[in-house]
């Protein structure tokens, strides 16, 4: 099935090894890091690591979207698009990190000023990196590429996360954000000489950035920084609610959810290049791959909130102690990935259809909705209104964007008929 629309088995297959390698850092700093700090501790710093997160996402400019649209459209590549989009993400971290630092000493002023600024600067300017190396790659379906990126970031990160375990720093933020920063920081330069003998980056490494491209970059960014809205500040407000080791226990739940994304990512990023192409081109197409991978990840959706269902009980042990609640909290986080697989398909193709604007415009909405519960249910009910707040927002943006498709399908389904009884005339 995969053959006949394009989306080859090899692909597929160098696809998910990409998405099984990123999340294999994530893993082992889920068994690590909480055991190390205790659920206080950690759940401060995932909250910071959150809203580094939130700032990331639009500190990107959505330039690897940018590159991958643009080489993908073009006929012939300007040797200009790669060192364009390093740039792009370069100064948008730097300025990411001159907003966010501020800002993050004094809402977490129990982390400390120099594991804050060290941790910003590592995500923003060279974890960021990360997306140009892909975009690279993925804009040229080259598979094998992106999951040799990935591969370079995750060994760097697992080093430099088990060097925290092993070092005497272990145990303090400051020694983990130090190890973070060396590895990202290798992961970037080694990156960076891969994609140049790989012939994947050819050109001036810095090219100023021409306005439409900042204007769509930030429209992209936008999106995705409105999803971490939904998705990321949970932990926050728990946190600066007073509910410390309710945040540890939540964010070590939800990193188990989280993982459980990632074929549906690899889903998402193999099929983003056909649905460039084919887009305007034969747009029935388009919306049964869209249709057809949408029915895929909810099949996979359905089977790991089974999964998660089973396995929750483990994660006290894996943990340790002060993580009984994380239990509840998995059980009633299983059901994301399902919703999730509903979402992300569709909203790839309205960006791809030049509908970005009714993307990002739904995709606000989900965030204010998401924004005002957890403001109103965290408060009285912990971790409870965390939940809460995240199911009404991703139902809500998962009902918007499935109604902006029908509505287009619809509208071009009319517009056809007239044609035909026009000819027919």
């Amino acid at each position: 099935m995969f053959a006949e629309k394009g989306l080859s088995r090899r692909r597929l297959g160098y696809g998910i090894t990409a998405e099984i390698t990123r999340i294999v850092p994530s893993f082992v700093t889920f068994l690590i890091l909480p055991r190390l700090l205790g659920p206080s501790r950690y759940g401060q710093l995932a909250a910071l690591v959150a809203v580094i997160a939130l700032v990331g996402s639009l500190a990107t400019i959505g330039a690897h979207i940018v590159f991958i649209r643009d080489v993908t459209r073009a006929q012939d590549a300007d040797p200009r698009a790669a060192g364009r989009a390093f740039t792009t993400s370069i100064l948008g971290g730097v300025a990411g990190v001159l907003l966010l630092v501020p800002i993050a000493v004094i809402v977490f002023d129990r982390v400390g000023v120099a594991a804050i600024a060290i941790l910003v600067v590592a995500e923003l300017i060279f974890g960021n990196l990360l997306h140009v190396f892909s975009g690279l790659a993925i804009a040229r379906e080259d598979q094998p590429g992106l999951a040799r990126f990935v591969a370079i970031f995750a060994a760097a990160r697992i080093a430099a996360m088990v060097l925290y375990a092993v070092s005497p720093a272990r145990g303090s933020i400051v020694g983990f954000a130090l190890c973070c920063f060396a590895g990202a920081l290798v992961a970037s330069v080694v990156s960076a000489l891969y994609a140049s003998t790989r012939g994947l980056w050819h050109g001036p490494v810095l090219v100023v950035p021409a306005r439409r491209d900042v204007t769509e970059g930030l429209a992209v960014s936008s999106t995705a920084a409105a999803f971490y809205v939904q998705d990321g500040l949970d932990t926050p407000i728990l946190v600066r609610s007073g509910y410390h080791v309710d945040a540890g226990n939540y964010a070590s739940a939800y990193r188990v959810a989280s993982l459980a994304f990632a074929p549906i990512n690899a889903l998402v990023l193999i099929g983003l290049p056909q649905l460039v192409t084919r887009s305007g081109r034969d747009e029935a197409a388009t919306r049964q791959t869209v249709v057809r991978l949408t029915l895929i990840g909810a099949a996979y959706g359905a089977a790991v909130c089974v999964m998660m269902q089973a396995v929750a009980p483990l994660l006290p042990i894996v943990l340790g102690h002060g993580y009984g609640a994380a239990v509840d909290i998995l059980r009633w986080l299983s059901l994301l990935p399902l919703i999730r697989a509903v979402q992300y398909f569709v909203a790839n193709l309205l960006m791809v259809n030049g509908m970005q604007r009714s993307r990002l415009l739904v995709q606000f909405v989900s965030a204010s909705v998401s924004l005002v519960a957890y403001l109103v249910l965290i408060p009285p009910f912990s971790w409870r209104g965390a939940v809460a707040g995240t199911y009404l927002s991703e139902v809500a943006l998962a009902v918007g964007l499935w109604a902006i498709f029908l509505r287009s399908f619809v509208h071009t389904r009319a517009e056809r008929k007239q044609i035909t009884d026009v000819l027919v005339a």
